[in-house]
């Protein structure tokens, strides 16, 4: 995630944004206000239910339109769309799903999991890089996680990843086209990162373990 952050974000800032088409789009979404920060939380929105890869979206939005408002308007949008997704698989999948438990010994365990401990199942997904998170929403959907467990942990874990790639976008952008900017987000960005290090350490020597996460666990 890093690197693909890093090298989108070198992208954007080396060809001196915004040149070409991508410049009238950067002209209509900042210059339009609230209109075109709707659209393009709708835009971001609708990728992530149709399991585009979000990360360019993440990058331009700190670049287009700075730290704290893209902050706001990737976190509305990747829970919106996570939330969406998540409905899609519980409608129209979770019954399939239920009938695989009572014949797969591994579904019948995640389920079960699930159940016990959603709010942790649910950081522990958005907190660690292994889960990708388009497919984790509609993972979540087939489970008997409750949707409004798995919309909260859902964003308040992707909190921390979403400041340090908007922020870091952002800062960026400005230090590498010159432009000035506070040592507040570049703070923070480091504070983030090493408290999330810290807590995944937690949550997989101290959450899997102890929950039953492990699959050595009966």
């Amino acid at each position: 995630m890093i690197a693909v952050f890093l090298a989108l974000s070198y992208l954007l800032v080396r060809v001196k944004m915004p040149t070409g088409d991508l410049a009238l789009l950067h002209h209509w979404f900042t210059g339009t206000g609230l209109l075109g920060a709707t659209v393009f939380t709708i835009a971001y929105a609708v990728a992530v239910v149709a399991l585009v890869p979000v990360s360019f979206l993440t990058v331009l939005a700190g670049v287009w339109f700075g730290a704290f408002t893209g902050l706001v308007i990737v976190s509305i949008a990747s829970t919106v769309g996570a939330c969406v997704a998540f409905v899609i698989a519980r409608r129209l999948m979770r019954d399939t799903f239920a009938r695989t438990v009572e014949r797969v010994e591994l579904c019948r365990r995640i389920d079960a999991l699930t159940a016990r401990h959603a709010a942790l199942a649910v950081a522990i997904a958005r907190l660690t890089p292994f889960f990708p998170f388009n497919l984790a929403n509609y993972g979540f959907g087939l489970t008997r996680t409750a949707f409004w467990t798995f919309a909260f942990w859902t964003w308040l874990c992707m909190l921390p990843s979403t400041l340090v790639d908007v922020g870091g976008a952002s800062t960026l952008f400005r230090v590498l086209n010159g432009g000035g900017t506070s040592w507040v987000w570049p703070v923070a960005v480091v504070v983030t990162w090493a408290g999330l290090f810290g807590v995944k350490r937690f949550i997989v020597h101290n959450g899997v373990v102890g929950t039953g996460l492990s699959t050595d666990n009966p």
